[in-house]
């Protein structure tokens, strides 16, 4: 009865040893299989947050660009608008009068034209 035993426990540890290398192989297998899901799951995602700073980087230039222009523009025509008033003020008017030699008048004189003399369309 022990030889009989003893023969049937060789086989089964045999049995597990070859079950202790599938073991050892799957686990083997399955880090590189985990390591190939993290890569292909983490490197999308990494270039699509990297393309993601990208824009916001770039966004962010042009909103600066586009403020500092802003702010040249309203400082410009701040000026163009002051000049404008200065331009269009009485005194300035007056002194392009008189350096135009106008003179002020006292009564509106119209002329008369006869119809004869105008040109006229044939038709």
């Amino acid at each position: 009865m022990n030889c009989t035993n003893h023969q049937t426990l060789t086989p089964n540890l045999s049995f597990l040893a070859k079950i202790g290398n599938l073991i050892e192989v799957w686990k083997a297998n399955f880090r590189q299989l985990t390591l190939i899901m993290v890569l292909f799951l983490i490197l999308p995602l990494l270039s699509f947050y990297l393309f993601q700073v990208g824009l916001v980087i770039k966004e962010n230039y042009l909103v600066k660009n586009y403020s500092r222009d802003l702010e040249k523009l309203t400082s410009e025509n701040e000026m163009l608008v002051t000049e404008a008033i200065k331009t269009l003020s009485l005194e300035n008017i007056e002194k392009e009068v008189q350096k135009l030699n106008f003179v002020p008048i006292s009564e509106i004189k119209y002329i008369s034209i006869s119809y004869d003399l105008l040109a006229r369309e044939n038709h």
